[in-house]
């Protein structure tokens, strides 16, 4: 199960997926695992440099630039970062000053399956879904951060 890290909320392909809106310390944890060969789990879909610095501020892990394409399956999941506003222009180079100032959100995204008849059969199956470390708090309402 792969995660990816995303400038945006926009859902990269068709198919099942539960959204909810996570803390800093959530966002944290997540880009900070690593697998067993202590490789960083967290792939990187971060296309400006400007995003990446600003997000390995934030996160407190490096942040690579990268333009590939996610192509997420089932069990993989999206850490998604969103501005507050759309009120910066889109060839606007913010700081994390400028960032703060218009505040952001974090978004934890699962692809539960590839289709609604794939999720009603693995419900018939009795198949559990696995999700990293989530603790009630580090969502919306929760109040961790």
């Amino acid at each position: 199960m792969a995660t990816y890290l995303m400038h945006t909320t926009t859902i990269p392909c068709a198919g099942l997926w539960e959204s909810q809106e996570c803390g800093l310390a959530y966002a944290k944890r997540l880009a900070a695992r690593r697998d067993h060969n202590g490789c960083p789990m967290l792939g990187s879909s971060i296309w400006h440099p400007s995003t990446a610095r600003i997000l390995t501020t934030l996160l407190e892990v490096p942040i690579s630039v990268c333009r590939a394409s996610v192509s997420p399956r089932p069990g993989d999941s999206l850490l998604c970062f969103k501005l507050r506003s759309n009120r910066a222009s889109d060839h606007a180079v913010l700081t994390l000053d400028q960032i703060n100032a218009i505040g952001y959100k974090f978004f934890f995204m699962e692809m539960i399956a590839a289709s609604r008849g794939e999720f009603i059969r693995g419900l018939d199956q009795s198949r559990q879904w696995q999700r990293p470390d989530i603790d009630s708090r580090d969502f919306m309402g929760g109040h961790r951060d």
